[in-house]
């Protein structure tokens, strides 16, 4: 499971190196930023999978899950959390 985690990690790095070398409304952009929404769903997936009672927790070493988490909420690809609370 790390290991998967592991490979996820570091595609989200790249992908994020990706998105700094378009514009927005360049088609490549798009495609880099909804790649990189799927691999972040799937990392979430995956981390919430190996969760166990031993509190075995992936800590990532490429990308920033922060600045990535941000720029999903930015672009719509995921919902604020204010938003979220209040439901």
């Amino acid at each position: 499971m790390n290991q998967a985690l592991e490979t996820l990690d570091k595609s989200m790095k790249n992908l994020s190196l990706e998105l700094m070398k378009y514009r927005e409304d360049d088609p490549r952009y798009q495609q880099a930023l909804s790649a990189l929404a799927q691999q972040y769903q799937a990392c979430k997936t995956l981390m919430t999978l190996a969760q166990d009672d031993i509190s075995n927790s992936y800590f990532f070493k490429y990308s920033d899950i922060g600045d990535i988490e941000t720029l999903l909420t930015n672009a719509g690809y995921l919902e604020q959390l204010s938003k979220a609370n209040k439901r």
